[in-house]
C-alpha cells in the first residue's frame, strides 16, 4: 500500500527542506546589521555551503547600496539540527566602511522561525 504524500514528508529527517539562506541574508541580517539600508534592492548570493554532521555551514554574500556607493558583506552562518533548528551568523567582511549593528544571532544560536 502507497503512502499518501504528506505521510512521506513528515517522515523526513529535520534538515530534508533546505533553509532559504539568500532570503535570510536579505531580509534578516542586512536588515538588522544595516538598519537604514534599502533591503528591498539588495541581492545575496551563495558563495559555499557544506554539511558536516548535524551542522550546515553556508556563506553569503549580500550586495546593497549604501549612501555613497554599492557596498558587500560576507556572512557565515550555521545551522544546527537539534530538536529545535539554531542558527548562529558571523560578519566576516563588511565594506560599508560602518560598524554592523549587533544583531542577536551574531556569536549566540538563535531559534529559526
Amino acid at each position: 500500500m502507497k503512502k499518501p504524500l504528506l505521510a512521506l514528508l513528515l517522515t523526513l529527517p529535520v534538515h530534508a527542506y533546505a533553509f532559504d539562506y539568500l532570503k535570510f541574508a536579505v531580509e534578516d541580517t542586512l536588515k538588522c546589521a544595516h538598519p537604514t539600508v534599502d533591503n528591498k534592492a539588495a541581492k545575496a548570493e551563495t558563495v559555499s555551503q557544506s554539511r558536516q554532521g548535524d551542522k550546515e555551514t553556508a556563506r553569503v554574500k549580500i550586495f546593497y547600496k549604501g549612501l555613497f556607493k554599492s557596498n558587500s558583506m560576507q556572512v557565515e552562518y550555521t545551522i544546527m539540527d537539534a530538536s529545535t533548528k539554531m542558527i548562529q551568523a558571523k560578519i566576516l567582511e563588511d565594506t560599508s566602511g560602518t560598524p554592523a549593528l549587533d544583531c542577536p544571532y551574531f556569536g549566540s544560536w538563535q531559534e529559526v522561525k
